[in-house]
Protein backbone atom coordinates (compact mmCIF):
# COMPACT_ATOMS: atom_id res chain seq x y z
CA UNK A 1 0.00 0.00 0.00
CA UNK A 2 1.26 3.22 -1.00
CA UNK A 3 1.40 6.13 2.13
CA UNK A 4 -0.51 9.07 1.81
CA UNK A 5 2.42 11.66 0.75
CA UNK A 6 2.54 9.43 -2.28
CA UNK A 7 -0.45 9.25 -3.37
CA UNK A 8 -0.87 12.91 -3.55
CA UNK A 9 2.26 13.29 -6.01
CA UNK A 10 2.38 10.38 -7.46
CA UNK A 11 -1.37 9.89 -8.86
CA UNK A 12 -3.26 9.01 -12.38
CA UNK A 13 -5.98 10.37 -13.52
CA UNK A 14 -7.69 7.46 -15.72
CA UNK A 15 -11.38 8.41 -15.98
CA UNK A 16 -13.16 11.87 -16.16
CA UNK A 17 -17.17 13.32 -16.81
CA UNK A 18 -18.95 16.38 -16.21
CA UNK A 19 -22.14 16.15 -13.73
CA UNK A 20 -25.27 16.47 -15.79
CA UNK A 21 -25.77 20.34 -15.00
CA UNK A 22 -22.34 21.44 -15.91
CA UNK A 23 -21.14 22.83 -12.91
CA UNK A 24 -18.62 19.70 -11.92
CA UNK A 25 -15.77 17.96 -13.01
CA UNK A 26 -15.71 14.52 -11.71
CA UNK A 27 -12.47 12.72 -11.94
CA UNK A 28 -11.33 8.88 -11.01
CA UNK A 29 -7.81 7.63 -10.17
CA UNK A 30 -5.78 4.71 -9.76
CA UNK A 31 -6.28 4.85 -6.02
CA UNK A 32 -10.16 4.76 -6.28
CA UNK A 33 -10.92 7.93 -5.09
CA UNK A 34 -13.32 10.62 -7.05
CA UNK A 35 -12.53 13.69 -6.90
CA UNK A 36 -15.42 16.26 -7.38
CA UNK A 37 -13.95 19.95 -8.86
CA UNK A 38 -16.39 23.03 -9.02
CA UNK A 39 -16.06 24.33 -12.53
CA UNK A 40 -17.39 27.91 -12.12
CA UNK A 41 -14.84 28.52 -9.42
CA UNK A 42 -11.95 27.45 -11.50
CA UNK A 43 -12.70 28.55 -14.79
CA UNK A 44 -14.25 32.21 -14.27
CA UNK A 45 -12.59 33.11 -10.94
CA UNK A 46 -13.27 36.46 -9.33
CA UNK A 47 -10.29 37.23 -7.83
CA UNK A 48 -7.13 34.55 -7.05
CA UNK A 49 -7.34 31.59 -6.19
CA UNK A 50 -6.03 30.00 -3.32
CA UNK A 51 -4.67 26.64 -3.11
CA UNK A 52 -7.57 25.15 -1.17
CA UNK A 53 -10.21 26.78 -3.56
CA UNK A 54 -8.17 24.51 -6.38
CA UNK A 55 -8.77 21.16 -4.80
CA UNK A 56 -11.64 19.15 -5.46
CA UNK A 57 -15.02 20.29 -3.45
CA UNK A 58 -15.07 16.47 -2.24
CA UNK A 59 -13.52 13.21 -2.37
CA UNK A 60 -15.09 9.82 -2.21
CA UNK A 61 -13.23 6.41 -1.94
CA UNK A 62 -14.59 4.22 -4.17
CA UNK A 63 -12.24 1.27 -2.86
CA UNK A 64 -9.04 1.52 -1.60
CA UNK A 65 -6.50 0.75 -4.53
CA UNK A 66 -9.02 0.14 -7.55
CA UNK A 67 -7.94 1.97 -10.74
CA UNK A 68 -11.19 3.97 -11.68
CA UNK A 69 -11.55 3.12 -15.31
CA UNK A 70 -14.77 4.48 -16.34
CA UNK A 71 -17.37 7.14 -14.95
CA UNK A 72 -20.76 8.07 -16.04
CA UNK A 73 -22.73 10.09 -14.04
CA UNK A 74 -26.92 10.33 -14.15
CA UNK A 75 -29.06 12.94 -11.89
CA UNK A 76 -28.82 11.00 -8.87
CA UNK A 77 -26.10 8.32 -9.32
CA UNK A 78 -22.42 8.07 -10.21
CA UNK A 79 -21.46 4.88 -11.97
CA UNK A 80 -17.85 3.91 -11.38
CA UNK A 81 -16.26 0.94 -13.45
CA UNK A 82 -13.12 -0.50 -13.22
CA UNK A 83 -11.53 -4.33 -13.78
CA UNK A 84 -14.17 -6.68 -13.20
CA UNK A 85 -16.12 -4.53 -10.50
CA UNK A 86 -19.10 -1.93 -11.33
CA UNK A 87 -20.21 0.59 -8.71
CA UNK A 88 -22.91 2.94 -7.85
CA UNK A 89 -23.25 5.59 -5.92
CA UNK A 90 -26.46 7.29 -4.92
CA UNK A 91 -26.84 10.96 -3.70
CA UNK A 92 -26.70 14.61 -5.90
CA UNK A 93 -23.56 16.03 -6.74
Amino acid sequence: MVNKLNKAFYNTVLSQTFSPCGNYLIVGDIYGVLSIFHLSKIIQPETNLSREELAPRNKITIKEDFQINSLLTTQNHIIVGGVGEIYATCGRI
